[in-house]
């Protein structure tokens, strides 16, 4: 089956669109994942190289969802192993930039390896670092500082700049610290260290760029 079989007029128009910045708004279930899919298939159907393509989703769900389509359009194709090696990147926000961050681990002080905090490595990190301070839960609790921390981190704020409780500054400080020497980054880590990495870097960001 052809991508382009089955789509509506609008649809089409969006697949095939000339190549530059375009902006595809639709609702709940108006065919979004099968559009983009068809659009990623078409651009590698015109020559660009899959390894060139980013596909993000706010979901594992969605993401899965393109790749078992695009897979099973280009495993109609041959030679399908030289296209498995052709694959875009297709994943969410998240995955992506644990990709990015694996490939530069030594440029924010990890190594490839590097462990993925969730909520509840975080906060068991938290109340380590909060101990060996000698916090009180009274004077700031871990889930507290969890939160404050998310926040910093999400609107790529620097602490020192919005907080001046010097309790939740020591934390912050001893917590990150901790998260180096666990060769750790959290969840917030995967999207606020990505963006700084290309806004601090322009050599990364070139090298990105022209990937």
């Amino acid at each position: 089956m052809h991508y382009l079989d089955g789509l509506s007029e609008r649809q089409r128009s969006a697949v095939t669109a000339p190549d530059g910045p375009l902006l595809v708004t639709a609702g709940a279930g108006s065919g979004k994942t099968r559009t983009l899919t068809s659009r990623i298939l078409h651009l590698m159907e015109q020559g660009t190289s899959g390894k060139r393509i980013v596909a993000i989703t706010f979901t594992n769900k969605a993401a899965n969802e393109m790749k078992s389509r695009i897979l099973a359009h280009l495993e109609e194709r041959e030679p399908a192993s030289r296209e498995r090696d052709n694959l875009p990147f297709l994943g969410t926000f998240h995955s992506f930039g644990a990709r990015i961050l694996r490939a530069e681990a030594e440029k924010i002080g990890r190594t490839r390896g590097f462990a993925i905090f969730d909520g509840n490595d975080t906060e068991k990190t938290l109340q380590s670092v909060m101990k060996k301070l000698g916090i009180e839960k009274s004077k700031l609790s871990p889930s507290e500082a969890k939160w404050r921390i998310g926040k910093v981190k999400n609107e790529l704020l620097d602490p020192s700049e919005v907080d001046d409780d010097e309790t939740f500054l020591e934390t912050f400080r001893e917590y990150e610290a901790s998260l180096v020497e666990q060769n750790a980054l959290d969840f917030d880590d995967l999207l606020e260290k990505t963006y700084r990495l290309f806004t601090e870097r322009s050599d990364l960001k070139e090298k990105y760029q022209n990937a």
